[in-house]
C-alpha cells in the first residue's frame, strides 16, 4: 500500500506521519464467503477499530465479489447484526456492490430483492467502476460548461459518433472470471452504455444525482432494441489469438489460465 501511495498519492512525498496514522488502520481478514465464522471475525476486528479507530461503529461494505456471492454475504452480514442504520437508532451501515449487477434481468431483479430483506434501499449503492475515471468525470464539464462545444454538440452537426474502448492487456489472471462473462456483458451492457448516456444526455435541470440520472435514462429509453435477426446483421464478436503487444508476444485467449481451450466467450464486439 505505501509503494502505491508514493507512485499514486497527490500531494508527494507522502507525509510521514499523516502514513503512519493511516496505516495502522489497515488490516485483512482472511474467511470463506460461506462460513458464519468469517462474519464473526471480521465483527469483532471492526468492533476494535471503533474502539482504537474511533469508528463509532459506522460501516461501508465494498463488494466488488461475484454476484453469486451477494446473497450469502447480505445474510451473514445481517445474521451477524452488522447491518445498523441510523434511523432505527444506530450509526450507519452501507453497501457499495459493484458490477457486474447479475448476469441477466431476471439475476439484477433477484439481486435488488436480496438487497431489500438485510439493507434498506437508500444504504445500497451500485457502483460501475469505470465512472471513477477522470476523463469520464470530464465529460459532463467537457460537454455542457465549455462554450466551444456545447452549442454544436446536436445532431445538426454531428454525423456520428463512435465509442471505442481498446485495451493492451489480456485477461490478467481473471480468467475463471471473464469466462462467465464475455466482453459484451463486462464492457458493453454496463461501462460503455453509462458512455453513450453521459455524451447523448441533455443537460440536466441541477447537477444533483437524481437529475443527472433522469437524463441518462431517457437516453437509454430512446435506444432502438434489436431484434435477433438484428443482432445477426448489425454485431461482430471475437476473440483474440496469440500476438505482439509494444514488440513483446503475448498468448492467445484460449491460452490464458483459466480458460477452456475450447472456448467461444468473445473478447471482442462491435455493435
Amino acid at each position: 500500500m505505501r509503494e502505491a501511495c508514493d507512485k499514486f498519492a497527490r500531494t508527494r512525498p507522502v507525509d510521514e506521519a499523516v502514513w503512519e496514522n493511516f496505516a495502522k488502520g489497515l488490516f485483512y481478514v482472511r474467511g470463506d464467503f460461506n462460513e458464519p465464522e468469517a462474519y464473526l471475525k471480521l465483527n469483532q476486528r471492526l468492533q476494535e477499530c471503533d474502539k482504537t479507530r474511533g469508528t463509532g461503529g459506522r460501516r461501508i461494505y465494498y463488494l466488488a465479489v461475484p454476484p453469486n456471492f451477494f446473497p450469502v454475504i447480505s445474510e451473514f452480514l445481517g445474521a451477524e447484526k452488522m447491518v445498523t442504520d441510523p434511523e432505527r437508532g444506530g450509526p450507519f451501515t452501507r453497501v457499495i456492490i459493484e458490477k457486474p449487477f447479475g448476469h441477466d434481468l431476471a439475476s439484477a431483479k433477484e439481486l435488488n430483492r436480496v438487497a431489500v430483506t438485510t439493507f434498506r434501499e437508500r444504504q445500497v449503492f451500485r457502483i460501475d467502476h469505470y465512472l471513477g475515471k477522470e476523463t469520464v468525470q470530464n465529460l459532463l464539464v467537457l460537454r455542457f460548461a465549455n462554450g466551444i462545444f456545447e452549442p454544436f454538440w446536436n445532431r445538426q452537426y454531428i454525423d456520428h459518433v463512435q465509442f471505442t474502448v481498446a485495451e493492451t492487456v489480456g485477461v490478467e489472471k481473471r480468467g475463471n472470471y471473464f469466462e462467465t462473462a464475455g466482453i459484451a456483458r463486462d464492457i458493453v451492457q454496463n461501462h460503455m452504455l453509462q458512455l453513450v448516456s453521459l455524451v447523448g444526455m441533455e443537460p440536466p435541470v441541477a447537477y444533483e444525482p437524481d437529475a443527472v440520472r433522469d437524463e441518462k435514462v431517457k437516453v437509454l429509453r430512446a435506444i432502438h432494441p434489436m431484434t435477433p435477426e438484428a443482432v445477426l446483421e448489425n454485431t461482430v464478436r471475437g476473440q483474440y489469438g496469440p500476438g505482439t503487444i509494444n514488440g513483446q508476444p503475448v498468448p492467445g485467449y484460449r491460452e490464458e489460465p483459466g480458460i477452456a481451450p475450447d472456448s467461444l466467450t468473445e473478447t471482442y464486439v462491435a455493435i
